[in-house]
């Protein structure tokens, strides 16, 4: 939105407009502290290689904060075959559960240092809608269950993974929270 980064910039924010798999490019030679990524990193071709561009201009103190999609949750697990809203097809490429997203900030050179799970409700939504639309060809019913026009099964999820998330269970959303190792071996 030009407007928008118009009115950031004449407030003092440095904006950049681009994708993150060209960061590199976008900030040459300056760090950052804090990098986020909401429901961006399952969308990236190269995770890797991604991931360490965001390490090489995250501070030595900086944080990356990720959220994407979790495969170990329990609509997942409901959905699984082939009906899941955390699929995504064809836009989501890699889905990650806590150990796989571990393993990979691991190793690039990040340290996870903390997840959160958040609320899925546009994932059970989107599953109960493809399960009746797809499954068992009822697309009357599945309307109700459209994430774009049905608030009522919304809130209804959204509460249910609030109370799921209270109780300890994992969600179909993580937010990740990681830093850079202090002895990075890694390679770069």
């Amino acid at each position: 939105n030009q407007a928008q980064t118009k009115h950031l910039s004449s407030i003092g924010f440095n904006i950049k407009i681009g994708s993150v798999e060209n960061i590199d490019e976008l900030i040459k030679n300056k760090k950052i502290d804090l990098i986020t990524m909401f429901h961006v990193i399952e969308h990236i071709s190269d995770v890797k290689e991604t991931l360490i561009k965001l390490k090489n201009i995250l501070n030595k103190d900086g944080l990356l904060v990720v959220e994407t999609p979790n495969y170990d949750s329990l609509d997942c697990q409901l959905f699984k075959k082939s009906y899941w809203g955390g699929y995504h097809c064809p836009r989501h490429w890699t889905i990650f559960n806590p150990e796989s997203i571990k393993k990979t900030m691991n190793m690039v050179g990040f340290e996870v240092i903390k997840i959160e799970y958040k609320t899925g409700h546009s994932f059970w939504l989107y599953s109960f809608h493809h399960y009746l639309k797809y499954k068992l060809n009822l697309p009357v019913l599945a309307k109700f269950f459209d994430p774009l026009n049905s608030k009522i099964f919304l809130i209804i999820f959204t509460i249910f993974d609030i109370l799921r998330i209270k109780l300890g269970y994992k969600t179909s959303s993580m937010l990740i929270y990681s830093k850079i190792k202090t002895l990075d071996k890694t390679v770069t």
